[in-house]
């Protein structure tokens, strides 16, 4: 049988930049951003050589194989195209059918859905349809100790920390690709062993009205080091799920995983318009 040639590609990706105080991003009010981002050229490996070595202990994430027909529902993209999170029907069907898969590739003892921001629809900038979300376009880390901390009190019931209270916790995120291949733009993910974490910026991010759980919180950037190996998926299918991990207790200042969008230019001239779901998820651990 023969194999196909990894298709490594070219990608720019934006590291970050000189940031003079507290870094901030703020979706709802660009006029008060302060971070600025390098544009590097780096080389993204494909990862089908490598699928089966890659992994959350290793590098931070996997690409794995998970059909799920809701997450093809049009009502899921279309109930999430804004951003209010819907919270029945099909995303509900959805989270749990990942939560559950999650919990079995982990070994966690339970796994419930971040309730804000943890489920979200992009468009590339091309859709004719557009999702509130673009794709994320510059490297970075959506977790920080703090800002972990801050989602889990938000997000998940008090009864199930005080459970877990004197255990393990981490984050995951999954990523899949609804449109089909080759997507015009896709998600780049960093070997999270190639990075250190002298190399993470900390800025605040603001998404909504700052004082509302989920509005603002930290985040981490990174500058750029020739030594970090990036990689992505050609042409993915539904049943592709990215796997990784944001956060985790015992590895608190770990740069698992970077991520960021890019402009896939071997997709050429007839690339898809990419559609896209996102989710997070919290895991713990007796």
């Amino acid at each position: 049988m023969d194999i196909a040639a990894p298709l490594d590609t070219k990608g720019t990706l934006n590291y970050v930049g000189r940031i003079v105080g507290r870094g901030r991003l703020d979706v709802t009010d660009p006029s008060t951003n302060n971070a600025s981002f390098e544009p590097v050229e780096v080389t993204v490996h494909d990862a089908r050589p490598e699928r089966d070595e890659l992994s959350l202990e290793k590098a931070g994430f996997f690409f794995a194989t998970h059909d799920c027909p809701v997450a093809l529902d049009p009502e899921l993209f279309a109930t999430n195209m804004t951003r209010q999170r819907a919270a029945t029907g099909p995303a509900a069907e959805y989270e749990s059918e990942v939560a559950d898969f999650l919990k079995q590739m982990t070994g966690a003892d339970a796994v419930v859905p971040q309730i804000f921001g943890g489920l979200v629809a992009r468009t590339s900038v091309r859709a004719e349809v557009k999702s509130w979300a673009p794709p994320a376009n510059f490297v970075h880390l959506d977790f920080t100790a703090n800002s972990a901390a801050d989602f889990l009190h938000w997000c998940v019931p008090e009864d199930l920390i005080n459970k877990y209270r004197n255990g393990r916790f981490s984050v995951f995120q999954t990523w899949r690709a609804i449109s089909p291949g080759p997507q015009d733009n896709t998600l780049a993910i960093c070997d999270g062993s190639s990075v250190s974490p002298d190399e993470a910026e900390v800025i605040d991010m603001v998404v909504t009205t700052e004082g509302q759980p989920g509005g603002k919180f930290e985040i981490r950037l990174c500058r750029h080091n020739p030594s970090h190996r990036w990689y992505y998926l050609p042409d993915m299918k539904p049943s592709d799920l990215l796997v990784f991990k944001a956060y985790d207790s015992l590895m608190p200042n770990a740069m698992n995983a970077m991520h960021t969008g890019f402009e896939n230019t071997l997709a050429g001239p007839h690339a898809v318009p990419r559609q896209s779901l996102e989710s997070r998820f919290y895991a713990f651990y007796n």
